[in-house]
């Protein structure tokens, strides 16, 4: 799977908005999008950890 860098921007934003306690911000997707953007926030928040 080709990563996307917009989507991984997208990602670390969520997890940066989750960790600060703010509105974490979904961005509009496509369908085929969805799992890139869910293992890249999975793998935001392991680093995190």
């Amino acid at each position: 799977m080709k990563n996307d860098p917009e989507i991984l921007a997208h990602a670390k934003a969520f997890v940066n908005g989750l960790k600060a306690g703010k509105n974490a911000h979904v961005p509009a997707l496509r369908f085929a999008q969805w799992q890139q953007f869910m293992t890249a926030v999975r793998c935001q928040k392991e680093l995190a950890a």
